[in-house]
């Protein structure tokens, strides 16, 4: 099932079939039955980590995106459950699909799209003390 973000009163939705799944800053996300694949450049940029799709295409072309441990394509679909690759700066961060959506929406809605892997957590961390530890030692050189 695919997320899209709208600020509409529950009971409106209810009325034509829909419910909310989660509450987030746009007024929740609403599940829409028969969506249950996006394109991984829709997603890339809804998860916000790329801020325009365009972006997001071309990280994917330059082979800088996997889904299941294959590189993928821009129009390549994935669905809740899929793990997704992403270098971006060095760092290779490893994320689980844990929710589809094609719009983009406010940052804490964004980040309930995935899990990110404590592994990627890690390394992601150990990026930014190495990037830091270069700034302060390059100011008293």
């Amino acid at each position: 099932m695919a997320c899209c973000f709208f600020a509409i009163d529950e009971a409106s939705l209810e009325s034509v079939g829909l419910r909310i799944r989660w509450r987030g800053l746009a007024g929740g996300a609403v599940t829409i039955p028969g969506m249950d694949k996006v394109r991984i450049d829709k997603w890339l940029w809804a998860a916000r980590f790329f801020k325009t799709r365009s972006l997001a295409t071309e990280e994917i072309l330059k082979g800088r995106v996997a889904v299941n441990e294959q590189v993928a394509k821009p129009a390549r679909d994935i669905k809740p459950g899929d793990w997704v690759s992403i270098r971006q700066n060095g760092v290779t961060r490893t994320v689980q699909v844990l929710a589809l959506s094609q719009m983009r929406g406010p940052a804490t809605v964004a980040q309930t799209l995935y899990a990110e892997t404590p592994e990627s957590i890690q390394a992601r961390e150990r990026s930014e003390e190495r990037r830091v530890g270069k700034e302060c030692r390059s100011r008293w050189s």
